[in-house]
C-alpha cells in the first residue's frame, strides 16, 4: 500500500489528465485518468452505474459501482499526426449492484483493462473501447438468509465492449524559449496548431514574415 501511495504521488505529480465517459449495454461509466510524464501508464478511477434489470421492471434504481485501475501504454504514431495507444493493466472495483438471478449486493473483485484508444492530431479528444473482464463475488440477500456466490455479470457484461470518449487536459502553459531571437517591433504569437503546443509561430507586423519560435511546458 505504501509503495502504491509513493506511486500515485509521484505520477499525480507529473503527468497530464484526461476525463471521460464510457457506455456499454449494461452500464454508464465517467472516468478520470492521470498519466505518468512519459505517458507510459496510467492511474484511472471510474464510477459506473449498472442498468441490469432496469429497464424490464425488476429493480427501480441502477447499481452502482467504483473501480481503480493502473494501466500500460502502447502508443503507436500514425502518418496523419494522430496516435493509436493500446493499454492493459490490473484493477479492483467494489459496489451496490444486482447480479444475475440475484438481489442487490454488495460485490467486489480483480478486473482486467484490455482496450484501444485513438487521439486525434488537432483536437484534446479521443475515442477508443475496451473490455473489463472481473472476477468477484457477491453477497445478497435470500429467503432472510445471506448468500455469497460468483459474480457472474463481472464476466458476462465485463466482456461487452464498451465505447469511449474522453478530454485530455494540457501540462502547463507554453513559454517562448528565453534563446529564440526577437525583432524589437510589435509581433503578434499564436499557438501553432500543427505543432501541437510544442512551438509558436510568430508574425512579425512590420515585415509581415512568419517566424517559427521554439517553446517549452512551464
Amino acid at each position: 500500500m505504501l509503495a502504491l501511495s509513493l506511486n500515485w504521488a509521484a505520477v499525480a505529480a507529473s503527468g497530464p489528465k484526461s476525463v471521460g465517459c464510457g457506455i456499454s449495454y449494461y452500464t454508464m461509466t465517467g472516468e478520470y485518468r492521470h498519466w505518468s510524464k512519459d505517458r507510459n501508464a496510467f492511474h484511472s478511477a471510474s464510477v459506473s452505474f449498472d442498468f441490469d434489470g432496469l429497464f424490464n421492471n425488476e429493480v427501480l434504481f441502477p447499481g452502482v459501482s467504483t473501480s481503480y485501475a493502473y494501466d500500460f501504454c502502447f502508443d503507436r504514431s500514425l502518418r496523419n499526426g494522430g496516435s493509436l495507444a493500446f493499454y492493459t493493466g490490473p484493477g479492483v472495483t467494489t459496489g451496490w449492484v444486482k447480479d444475475r438471478n440475484t438481489q442487490f449486493g454488495i460485490m467486489f473483485g480483480l478486473k482486467l483493462d484490455l482496450g484501444v484508444e485513438y487521439r486525434t492530431p488537432r483536437s484534446p479528444l479521443s475515442i477508443g473501447a475496451k473490455i473489463n473482464p472481473t472476477i468477484g463475488m457477491h453477497i445478497h440477500r435470500k429467503d432472510r438468509n445471506i448468500q455469497m456466490g460468483s459474480y457472474l455479470n463481472g464476466l458476462i457484461s465485463g466482456m461487452i465492449p464498451e465505447g469511449l470518449t474522453r478530454q485530455r487536459k494540457g501540462t502547463g502553459k507554453l513559454r517562448s524559449s528565453p534563446t529564440a531571437q526577437r525583432h524589437p517591433t510589435t509581433s503578434c504569437f499564436f499557438v501553432s496548431p500543427e505543432a501541437t503546443g510544442m512551438t509558436l509561430t510568430e508574425y512579425d507586423i512590420t515585415e509581415r514574415k512568419v517566424h517559427s519560435v521554439p517553446a517549452t511546458i512551464s
